[in-house]
Parts: C-alpha cells; sequence; structure tokens
C-alpha cells in the first residue's frame, strides 16, 4: 500500500493472524488491546511499523480520530508512552488528527437523544460535523502519495504543553461547569492483558486475565467545556454549545453516572442571561456575537483560515457557513 487512511480506531488493532481471530471485534478482551499501541514504540514494546520499517515501503498514513476514541481510554495510547507519562514523536510517514470536540460518527441536526442501540441518553447528541475536515484529509493523502505534497501538520492533544490530561481532570470539570454526573470509575479502560503462554503464536487463553489498566488521557477543556487542542470543526472553534466526547445514560435507563459508547453530547449555551439556568458559568451567546451575522462572519474568518493551511478544501468554505447558519436557527429554536 502506498497510503493509508486510518479512521476513528484509535489505538485498537484488529484480529488477522490469530486463531479463532475476529477482525472487527471491538468489545472483546483480546488481541485487538494487546500492545504494541504507538506508531514508534512505547516502554520497549516496540511500535505498529517496526516490522514494516525492517523490510521497507512504509505508507504514507493518515490516521483520523475523535474525542470519543479518546474518552473510551485507548487513543493516547497511540502517542503517550504509558509507563512514562510522555509524548511520543509521531513517524514522518505519520500524520494524526483529532477531529476536536466530536463523537465518533459525524454529528447532524436534529440531535438524538438515543444512542444507535437504542439506550436512552441524558444529553442531546454530539451535533459537530467533522464531515468537511475529512474531505479534506482523504484529499491530502492522495496528493501526499501520488505528488509527493506533505499533509499539514498532525493536531491531537499533547501532555508537554497540557492539551492532554488525565481524564479524572476533565470529569471533574465538566461535573462542576455542565452539571453532568459522570463517574470516573465507571468509565471504560484498557487493561493489561495475560493472553497466555503462546500469545507471541497467535494462540490466546480465553478469558484473557485483565490486570491494572492503561493510564488514559483525554484532551483538556476550556472554561466553555470545549477541547483546547486538536483540530476543531468550526462549529467547536467558533461555539454556540459545548460539544463533549461522552454522553450518559438516562437515569431512567439505570447505571446512573456511565457513559454510552460512540456518542458525544452537545450543550447549548443559553442566549441571554434570561435563559441561563442556574449553575451555567459559560458566557450566553449575545455576550459572544452581536447578531447572527457576527456569528457567521467568525465562522468564514476561522474556515478561510483552515483552508489555507490545508485543513479544509477551499470550495468547502461556504459548506461550513452554511452548516453554521443551521446551527444558530436551531440554537434559536429551542429558547424562543
Amino acid at each position: 500500500y502506498d497510503g493509508v487512511h486510518l479512521h476513528v480506531g484509535g489505538a485498537r488493532v484488529g484480529e488477522f493472524n490469530h486463531r479463532y481471530a475476529q477482525p472487527s471485534a471491538s468489545r472483546l478482551r483480546s488481541f485487538g488491546y494487546a500492545p504494541p499501541f504507538a506508531y514508534d514504540g512505547a516502554s520497549g514494546e516496540g511500535g505498529l511499523l517496526d516490522r514494516q520499517r525492517a523490510v521497507g515501503g512504509v505508507p504514507r498514513i493518515v490516521d483520523t480520530d475523535t474525542s470519543v476514541e479518546y474518552w473510551r481510554g485507548d487513543c493516547a495510547l497511540l502517542h503517550i508512552d504509558p509507563a512514562s507519562g510522555e509524548d511520543r514523536a509521531l513517524p514522518p510517514e505519520v500524520r494524526l488528527y483529532q477531529f476536536a470536540g466530536c463523537q465518533h460518527m459525524p454529528g447532524a441536526l436534529p440531535p438524538g437523544m438515543v444512542s444507535s442501540e437504542g439506550t436512552p441518553v441524558a444529553f442531546a447528541s454530539n451535533t459537530a460535523d467533522y464531515g468537511l475536515l475529512l474531505r479534506a484529509a482523504l484529499i491530502n493523502l492522495d496528493r501526499w502519495v501520488s505528488a509527493g505534497v506533505e499533509p499539514p501538520a498532525s493536531r491531537y492533544p499533547q501532555v508537554g504543553d497540557g492539551t492532554a490530561v488525565p481524564r479524572e481532570e476533565v470529569v471533574d470539570a465538566a461535573n462542576r461547569l455542565l452539571g453532568a454526573s459522570v463517574a470516573a470509575e465507571k468509565l471504560q479502560f484498557v487493561y493489561r492483558l495475560d493472553l497466555g503462554d503462546a500469545a507471541a503464536d497467535g494462540v490466546g487463553r480465553y478469558p484473557a486475565i485483565e490486570m491494572d489498566p492503561q493510564p488514559v488521557y483525554v484532551p483538556a477543556t476550556d472554561s466553555d467545556g470545549n477541547e483546547r487542542s486538536g483540530l476543531k470543526p468550526p462549529e467547536v472553534a467558533v461555539p454556540l454549545a459545548s460539544h463533549t466526547g461522552w454522553n450518559q445514560r438516562q437515569a431512567s435507563a439505570g447505571g446512573v453516572g456511565q457513559t454510552v459508547e460512540m456518542m458525544g453530547a452537545t450543550l447549548p449555551f443559553a442566549m441571554t442571561a434570561q435563559h441561563r439556568r442556574p449553575g451555567d458559568t459559560r458566557p450566553t451567546i449575545d455576550e459572544r456575537y452581536r447578531d447572527g451575522g457576527d456569528y457567521l462572519d467568525g465562522v468564514r474568518t476561522y474556515a478561510t483560515a483552515l483552508a489555507s493551511e490545508g485543513y479544509l478544501l477551499p470550495e468547502d468554505v461556504d459548506a461550513a457557513v452554511a452548516n453554521a447558519a443551521q446551527r444558530w436557527d436551531w440554537v434559536l429554536s429551542l429558547q424562543v
């Protein structure tokens, strides 16, 4: 392969050269959760590209992930050493883009109140749509492979600049700022596994023995509850709401404090001080923007800057603004 686009895989891998392999298994405690996780190796575990590099022909790789892949416990293992907690450099053949404030699948209006599996959720689903960023990432990969045009720099949270932090820090901030009741001890973890003495030969012993959990780092958030780092779609960079990489079960569904897999949430800002709920310290929409035109001007300025840097296709700037106009109308409809 000359180029590979990996999307929303986080640090999970497939099962292929294993006895009883299930290539698309996503919940099993098996080889898909075993190291190596990082591209360049971490803590002496080797790296995902080591064997390919030894024989030559490492493909160009564009890796796109969302906030959900960090919150489910694995994505930071791609670039943070689990033993030292230090950032790992990405090899030159890899670009990693974290779509900030987004859920596993692109968001859309109107948001839903149930998961794809029918679980009622506490907050409206995440409406942030990373589709335009995904288009640019794929075109950039094609140009990288076919014409040697380097894609724009990776954008993802890092420990060194304070934008990747232990998940408990963001849980505490969300509970204070957004009135959530996320319980850190009920969140998903990736555990170190004992798959038996023949694991190196692709033969596992089941059920695997779960040992201590891997550390979990997620993107740090700002005073609005939005993520500070990563590649932000316009609706996250010029916000009308807080956009998260987690959502919770409704109390009526039981399991209070548990998150719902693959889903994020949208928590709109109040339009005016009159509409603000008690305890909400986020600035209101009328404190941020003079009117809808002012808001859309901000979106166009940001989208144009993204396009100039290569993260958005120039022909998609108008689409980003049109998308934002729909969101303005939706937020207003909530507070009439």
